[in-house]
């Protein structure tokens, strides 16, 4: 076995026949989630684009049993979206696009899920990360009855056992990026000359890297954007790792940098007020989160989420509550995805005009949403919450 067991692959259990179970490396990452208690059989694709099920219909007998019992299958990943042909991708393993085109693009995952289905006949259920794909997507794949429920933030957003945060407010923001993609740039440049502690380890020309996405329009400050780019490039941001800064070569670039809560994370954490959560999804229609939300949630840091429309939605779909009593949080409704970006600035600015004072207050405010949020940590991974959506 490799050192890192991570492999990209189709993983199963509960089969009615030989061979019943093949879950490697999962075998460890579910055994504390919900997943493990199921007995009804089920796959989990941890890859992106097309799905190979070449095993499961080289398996006359297995085909047959699952015609009868059914089969759910788990995206371990978000759907890799593409506009014009499969696997053509403006964004290195998946597209982004301007809100013009929601409705018209496809996904390599759902295509090889709906083919599969007409080739056997078997009824797929798919437990999809993505939120409201059924709303946007569903009439273009009949055949798959798709839900949302997200098995791999349940295998990564554990609390901490060995930290505890009690902040000590000095700086408004905290913002931590690992892989590159536009949008987060375009975050790091407008936080760029407000306090905060942060991470960012590339060095890119502005109106270069612009070039390459068509969501971005004209109500963007870009003069302001520029301006902060250029710190961007000359300075240095780190928190817990030595950044080495380095070029931009895609637009989705690198593997993403863990940051665990090892005590100079912890340190930067309670620090700051607020963390601004860039996730790696933006301009898409379906609503996705990762384990960056949930540690403002294990560390009692309230949010705010840079993500597709409609996540934060997501968040309170899933039980947690956000913090639309202390700031605009329509952002998250809007789906033209340069106005949302823009809605976000907005509610920077109107944090980074507090004092740190009353950054201090509003904290101690919102001190039992941040403890709920908390408390809601310790079962999330193993409640048991489907999204029909």
């Amino acid at each position: 076995m490799s050192s890192n067991p991570w492999q990209q692959g189709l993983y199963w259990n509960n089969f009615p026949v030989e061979p019943r179970k093949n879950l490697g490396f999962l075998e460890e990452n579910i055994k504390d989630t919900n997943l493990a208690t199921k007995t009804y059989p089920y796959i989990i694709f941890t890859g992106i684009h097309e799905i190979n099920f070449i095993q499961l219909l080289q398996n006359d007998e297995l085909i047959e049993s699952l015609r009868k019992s059914g089969l759910h299958i788990f995206l371990y990943e978000p759907v890799s979206y593409y506009l014009k042909e499969p696997g053509v991708f403006n964004h290195g393993y998946y597209s982004e696009f301007h809100t013009k085109h929601d409705g018209h693009a496809m996904c390599g995952e759902m295509d090889s899920i709906q083919d599969f289905t007409l080739k056997t006949g078997i009824n797929c259920i798919v437990h999809s990360c993505d939120y409201r794909f059924k709303e946007v997507y569903g009439k273009k794949y009949p055949l798959v009855n798709v839900v949302t429920e997200d098995i791999f933030i349940k295998t990564h957003t554990r609390p901490p056992t060995d930290v505890y945060f009690v902040k000590h407010i000095q700086k408004p923001f905290l913002s931590i990026n690992g892989r590159y993609t536009p949008h987060r740039h375009l975050m790091m440049a407008y936080l760029a000359d407000k306090p905060g502690n942060y991470v960012w380890r590339f060095n890119q020309d502005f109106d270069e890297i612009m070039k390459h996405s068509d969501w971005q329009e004209d109500n963007l400050p870009y003069d302001k954007l520029r301006d902060g780019n250029a710190l961007l490039n000359t300075r240095t941001f780190e928190i817990d790792y030595t950044v080495t800064k380095k070029e931009v070569t895609d637009l989705c670039g690198g593997t993403e940098v863990v940051h665990s809560f090892n005590s100079e994370l912890v340190d930067s954490m309670n620090e700051c007020f607020c963390l601004v959560v860039n996730e790696t999804r933006f301009a898409q229609p379906t609503g996705n989160i990762s384990e960056k939300v949930f540690q403002g949630f294990n560390s009692l840091t309230p949010i705010i989420l840079a993500a597709p429309p409609r996540s934060l939605e997501y968040v309170r779909e899933l039980g947690f509550k956000t913090f639309e009593k202390y700031w605009d949080e329509s952002y998250d409704l809007e789906p033209n995805h340069s106005k949302r970006l823009e809605k976000i600035y907005a509610v920077i600015d109107y944090i980074n005009d507090k004092s740190l004072s009353e950054l201090n207050d509003m904290y101690n405010d919102m001190m039992p949403i941040l403890e709920y949020n908390f408390q809601k940590m310790e079962t999330f991974n193993v409640r048991e919450k489907v999204i029909y959506k």
